[in-house]
């Protein structure tokens, strides 16, 4: 997974903001070799109608529907590093 740039002035982002999580687009054409695409998150003003909104604490993360079904039994973590912040997807504690 990588997380899409983006800068944050001070007072730019509004309540409705979150982290939205999608596909990563896969590149066509050519004789490139296939992969598998990954996942990319990005900062969002606001989810996408289908959007799954899980909001804690807070922290409000938006799921694209295709991306929802994949990541339901999953557990997200963030951690700040020198240049941004580090996203991890594990598993969820039984």
């Amino acid at each position: 997974m990588r997380a899409g740039t983006g800068t944050q002035e001070e007072g730019w982002v509004p309540d409705s903001a979150g982290v939205r999580i999608v596909d990563e687009p896969q590149a066509a054409g050519g004789f490139e070799p296939v992969h598998r695409p990954g996942l990319l998150i990005m900062l969002a003003q606001a989810p996408a109608e289908t959007d799954h909104v899980v909001d804690v604490s807070g922290a409000r993360v938006f799921i694209d529907e295709p991306v929802a079904a994949r990541l339901d039994d999953k557990l997200l973590d963030a951690d700040i590093v020198a240049d941004g912040v580090s996203f991890t997807i594990g598993q969820q504690a039984a």
